[in-house]
C-alpha cells in the first residue's frame, strides 16, 4: 500500500513539476507579439503560381510572405487575387466593375492592405502576338498591333493605381517588371528582347507617375535561364519565383514601419530583426538591432523634454524626441521616443487647460483632417509661436525646467503603462498581453491545481484507511 501511495505522490509531484515549467514560458512568449503585415497581390498566372512543367504551385506572393516574415518582426496576412491569363483589363474590372464576382472582395483587402503587389500586361501582348513560335516581326501590323496594346496596359495600369489610391491612399504598392519569357526563341531574340524592354518602360513611367514603386526582374533572370526557365514556357520554376519574391523583399523590407518592441531591462539578442527598435521601459533607454545585436542608440532622460495639450493623438512629425503631449480627449498621455514615433504611456489625471494650454486643433488643418480625425494639436498664440503647456498643471510637472528623466520618474507613479508592439508612423496600437496579469494568473492556476492535489490525496488516503490498508 506505501508503494500506493508512493506512486500516487509522485504523479501529483510530477504534474506540479510540468506547470512550474510550461508557465514560465508561456509567459515569455506573450512578451512578443508580432504586428500584422495586411498583403494584397493582384495579378496574373506568375502571382497565381503556374510553373515551368505546366503544373500548379505557389506564386512569388507565398514567397514574398516567406521573405518578410523571416526578414522583419511582422507576421504577413496574404489575400492572393492572382489568376492564370488575366489580363489588365481583368485586373481593372474586379476593382471597379461592381457585376464582378470579386468586387466586393477586392476592394475590401485593398482597403485594409498595408502592402500590394502587381503583374499584368504580358498576356495582354501575347493574345495579340498568339503563337509565339510563329511570331514575325518583320510583320509591320502586327507591330502596330503590339505598340497598341501595350497603350492599352499602360492606360489600364493607371485607371488601376489611381483606384487603388481612393481606396487606400497610405498602401505601398510595387508593380514587377517582366523578365524575358522567350529566350527559347533565339532567332527572333533582338525583336523580344525590345518588346520586354518597351513594356517595362510603359509599366515603369505609370508605377513612378502614381506613387508606386516598379521592380525589375530581367537581370536576376538573365544567366540563369537554365535554372529559372528551363522549358520553352513562358512560368518559372519554384527557384524562378523565389527569386522574384526576392527582389521584391529588397523593396519592400527596407521600406516597411519600424517595428517598436517594449520591455524591461537590456533586450535578448535572440528577440526582433535587424532595423527594430526597442524601448527599456524600466530606464527609459533606447537599442536599435543593427544585423544580429542590439546596440544602444539613446537614452530618453537625458532629453529636455516640452510638455504639449492638444485634442487627438499627436501626428508624427510634431513635437521633437523627448516631449510628452496630452490628450484631452482620452485623458491619454505620450511621450516621443524617435522622430518618427509618439510612445502612449497610458492614462493620467486630466490636465487643468486654464494656465496655458493649447486649443487642441491640428497643425496644418481646419478640422478636416484624415478620416475626420483629429491628429495633432495646434497653438492658439497670436504671434504663432509654440505653446509649450508650462502651466498645464502638475501631471506633467510644472514648468519646463527639469529634464525628460524627471518627468518620465514623475509619470511612472501616475500613468499606467502597458506593454506594446507598435509601427513607427501609425497610431494603431497592437497590445502583448499584461505579463503582470499573466503571472497571476499562473499563480492562481499553481495554487488551485495545488488545492486540487492536496484535497484529492485526503479523500484517496480516508478511502484506504476505511477499507483497512493502513
Amino acid at each position: 500500500m506505501k508503494k500506493r501511495i508512493k506512486q500516487f505522490i509522485t504523479t501529483i509531484l510530477s504534474v506540479l513539476l510540468v506547470i512550474s515549467f510550461v508557465l514560465p514560458h508561456q509567459t515569455l512568449a506573450a512578451n512578443f507579439e508580432k504586428p500584422i503585415l495586411n498583403y494584397v497581390a493582384l495579378g496574373d498566372s506568375l502571382a497565381a503560381g503556374y510553373l515551368n512543367d505546366k503544373s500548379r504551385g505557389r506564386g512569388y506572393p507565398e514567397f514574398i510572405k516567406e521573405r518578410i516574415e523571416s526578414g522583419s518582426s511582422y507576421l504577413v496576412d496574404l489575400q492572393n487575387f492572382g489568376i492564370g491569363g488575366y489580363r489588365t483589363t481583368h485586373v481593372l474590372d474586379d476593382l471597379i466593375n461592381p457585376q464582378s464576382p470579386k468586387y466586393q472582395q477586392v476592394r475590401e483587402a485593398i482597403k485594409q492592405a498595408d502592402i500590394i503587389t502587381y503583374d499584368a500586361g504580358a498576356n495582354d501582348v501575347l493574345g495579340v502576338i498568339g503563337d509565339v513560335t510563329k511570331f514575325n516581326p518583320n510583320d509591320s501590323e502586327l507591330m502596330k498591333q503590339i505598340q497598341a496594346a501595350m497603350i492599352t496596359v499602360g492606360d489600364n495600369i493607371d485607371v488601376t493605381l489611381k483606384e487603388i489610391r481612393k481606396i487606400n491612399p497610405d498602401a505601398q504598392v510595387y508593380i514587377m517588371g517582366y523578365y524575358n519569357a522567350l529566350h527559347f526563341l533565339p532567332n527572333i531574340q533582338d525583336a523580344v528582347l525590345y518588346l520586354i524592354g518597351e513594356l517595362n518602360k510603359v509599366i515603369d513611367t505609370v508605377a513612378f507617375y502614381n506613387g508606386a514603386t516598379f521592380v525589375p526582374t530581367f537581370e536576376i533572370f538573365n544567366g540563369k535561364y537554365q535554372e529559372y526557365l528551363p522549358n520553352p514556357d513562358i512560368h518559372p520554376t519554384e527557384a524562378g519565383y523565389q527569386a522574384i519574391a526576392g527582389q521584391f523583399a529588397n523593396f519592400i523590407i527596407p521600406n516597411l514601419p519600424i517595428v517598436w518592441i517594449f520591455g524591461e531591462g537590456t533586450p535578448s539578442d535572440e528577440k526582433g530583426h535587424p532595423r527594430d527598435k526597442y524601448l527599456d521601459i524600466k530606464n527609459w533607454v533606447v537599442y536599435e538591432k543593427v544585423d544580429l545585436v542590439w546596440q544602444k542608440s539613446y537614452d530618453l532622460k537625458e532629453y529636455e523634454g516640452e510638455q504639449l495639450v492638444g485634442q487627438g493623438s499627436p501626428k508624427v512629425d510634431y513635437g521633437k524626441v523627448g516631449d510628452f503631449y496630452f490628450d484631452q480627449n482620452t485623458n491619454i498621455l505620450y511621450v516621443k521616443v524617435d522622430e518618427l514615433f509618439w510612445l502612449e504611456i497610458g492614462k493620467s489625471d486630466p490636465i487643468d487647460d486654464n494656465g496655458g494650454g493649447q486649443n487642441g486643433e491640428q497643425p496644418g488643418d481646419s478640422g478636416t483632417g484624415s478620416g475626420g480625425d483629429q491628429t495633432g494639436p495646434q497653438n492658439n498664440e497670436k504671434d504663432g509661436s509654440q505653446n509649450t503647456g508650462s502651466n498645464q498643471g502638475e501631471n506633467l510637472n510644472s514648468g519646463n525646467s527639469g529634464t525628460t528623466g524627471e518627468k518620465l520618474e514623475q509619470m511612472n507613479n501616475k500613468a499606467n503603462t502597458t506593454n506594446t508592439v507598435k509601427t513607427a508612423g501609425n497610431n494603431q496600437r497592437l497590445k502583448l498581453p499584461n505579463t503582470a496579469t499573466n503571472n497571476g494568473l499562473f499563480l492562481l492556476i499553481g495554487m488551485f491545481t495545488i488545492t486540487i492535489a492536496g484535497v484529492s490525496y485526503l479523500m484517496y488516503f480516508r478511502r484506504i484507511k476505511r477499507e483497512g490498508f493502513e
